[in-house]
């Protein structure tokens, strides 16, 4: 069950400075599964076979468009936000499972490094693919042409009449902000179910003489790390134990 305490150090942490960096005390988690199941390498063959369709998906759209929307002029493609959102997020796929493929099979005993770009990256995608489906259902989903037939692509969008195109962007703006709340929404609750059915969720720190690491064992670590033998304390950091929560996928 969540608790106040919980949401307390979210707020502490998502509010801070610090929280706006992108610094993250265990970098395995973004080459780990939530689920303890899913090993290592059965977890780096999803993330491939995924970056694989969706690159197959990517080029099969944008030759199909182009034939029969586009009148064989490939560069049409490009001009729809849609497919900026879907490339982006093709591209951070194709990215996760090569560092996938890199720190779970090559260098497995190896910490993984230089993973802040495809956090940054996975955000953005993440966010701009809900973003730009809705747009695209609620405003392109009846025509190439836009949704009155008139050749725009974004008819809302018309700096002509800059007011209410300010008034569009601020509400994308919003959007987005809605989009990160309900990103983290199902982050957190994945994060409780996992640790409710002994997967990763909550950290506990084994207190150890050694102050320059931890073992990696010791975040591996379910809801029953508190029954196990020796004296364990919660990382009193509020920032470093919220960070140390969860995997991305």
């Amino acid at each position: 069950m969540v608790n106040c305490t919980e949401f307390r150090q979210f707020q502490t942490v998502e509010t801070s400075c610090t929280g706006l960096l992108f610094h993250h005390a265990r970098p395995q988690d973004f080459v780990r599964s939530q689920w303890i199941c899913f090993t290592p390498i059965c977890f780096t063959i999803y993330r491939v076979i995924l970056a694989i369709l969706l690159f197959i998906w990517m080029i099969c759209d944008f030759t199909r468009e182009t034939i029969k929307y586009f009148n064989y002029v490939g560069y049409t493609w490009v001009t729809y936000a849609t497919n900026w959102a879907f490339i982006a997020f093709t591209l951070i796929h194709i990215s996760l499972a090569t560092y996938c493929l890199i720190y779970n099979i090559k260098y497995p005993n190896n910490k993984p490094k230089f993973y802040q770009p495809l956090w940054f990256m996975y955000n953005l995608s993440s966010t701009s693919i809900f973003v730009i489906c809705v747009l695209f259902w609620f405003e392109l989903s009846n025509s190439p042409l836009g949704p009155f037939n008139n050749g725009q692509i974004y008819p809302a969008i018309d700096w002509s009449t800059p007011q209410s195109t300010i008034l569009v962007c601020l509400g994308g703006l919003i959007a987005t902000i809605l989009c990160h709340v309900i990103l983290y929404t199902i982050y957190f609750v994945r994060v409780n179910v996992s640790a409710k059915f002994g997967g990763r969720g909550y950290m506990l720190i084994e207190e150890s003489t050694e102050r320059h690491g931890y073992d990696n064992h010791e975040f591996e670590l379910g809801e029953d790390a508190s029954k196990q033998e020796g004296k364990t304390s919660k990382i009193q950091n509020p920032k470093t134990e919220y960070q140390k929560y969860g995997t991305v996928e």
